[in-house]
């Protein structure tokens, strides 16, 4: 399957945010690319969305928050301070740029759909942030947190990135996401994630990942304590733990993501991070989007995949302790 069918096939299925509906699965609204400035606008947040003063609260804290803060990406959601450092100005939030912690969470373990940033070397985060300011790093238009991203790292200062990496690779990773293989799953709808349907209704997997969060309110108020499920195909964790061992013609998965794919001095960390976010990265090196050293050294390992073949690479990367 060449590069252009492959996106045709895979991208409405596997890019975990905002695709459903631009490849016509779900007839919503079209997610617009926020413009990564300014706070709350009635442009970016309909009136109804405010209806009164209430707040908002996840299991654990006492701690409140006004439906204006949780729409405002501006500045953090921080629902446990105490169990974090402090927080530099560009992961708490600062008008006109977005926090990094909107996304990626004060605690670093990212949501499905944004990714997780704890325990990465900083090194690795300058990298790729500098790669996407240049444009060697890009994404899919219809990958909108991808799209934001990308604005962000072109309003970013070099200290102001500097301070988010370090501050991000001083946090320890904590693996929030199980790997279920299943013919059938419950049924999905998408709220810029794929929330799953708990009254009983099922839909067939088909050769997908879907991976959502276990508790949608929860997600909304981005706890960053909530789990996730990846739901894959059957079969795909000990076909994927086959493929990491690699073949004469490609190199096994860790001898650069280190034993156990807990990474190492040259490739990031894989074992227990969003199986979405791998995929979503195996994807971008097959079709072209990231590019630099790094790149170099991936694309002729993933030339050969196949999209069952992504997969299954990311349903056992997930599948691992980290």
């Amino acid at each position: 399957m060449n590069g252009k069918a492959l996106s045709r096939w895979i991208l409405p299925s596997l890019l975990a945010t905002a695709l459903a509906p631009a490849m016509g699965q779900q007839q919503t609204p079209a997610v617009k690319p926020a413009r990564a400035v300014a706070s709350v606008t009635p442009e970016d947040v309909p009136a109804w969305a405010f209806p009164g003063p209430v707040l908002y609260s996840v299991p654990g804290t006492t701690r409140r928050i006004t439906e204006v803060v949780q729409f405002d990406r501006t500045r953090a959601i921080d629902w446990f301070p105490d169990e974090h450092p402090s927080m530099p100005d560009a992961v708490k939030g600062r008008t006109p740029v977005y926090g990094c912690s909107f996304c990626h969470l004060p605690t670093g373990g990212g949501r499905a759909g944004n990714g997780s940033l704890a325990g990465l070397s900083a090194n690795y985060i300058r990298e790729q942030v500098a790669n996407m300011k240049s444009g060697v790093r890009a994404y899919d238009s219809r990958f909108t947190t991808g799209v934001n991203m990308v604005l962000v790292a072109n309003l970013s200062a070099d200290a102001d990135i500097d301070a988010a990496a370090n501050y991000y690779a001083g946090l320890p990773y904590r693996k929030l996401i199980r790997v279920v293989e299943a013919a059938r799953i419950p049924r999905v709808s998408t709220d810029s994630v794929y929330l799953f349907d708990r009254s009983g209704a099922t839909e067939p997997l088909g050769e997908r990942i879907i991976e959502g969060p276990d508790d949608a309110e929860r997600f909304r108020q981005r706890d960053p304590n909530i789990t996730y499920t990846a739901y894959v195909p059957v079969g795909s964790i000990a076909r994927g733990a086959a493929l990491a061992r690699g073949t004469q013609q490609r190199p096994a998965c860790d001898t650069c993501h280190g034993p156990g794919l807990k990474g190492s001095e040259i490739a990031p960390p894989l074992a227990g991070r969003y199986a979405t976010g791998v995929f979503r990265q195996l994807y971008d090196f097959r079709t072209g989007l990231r590019n630099g050293p790094q790149a170099e050294l991936m694309k002729p390992v993933v030339a050969g995949l196949s999209q069952q073949d992504m997969i299954a690479l990311a349903a056992y990367a997930t599948s691992l302790d980290p």
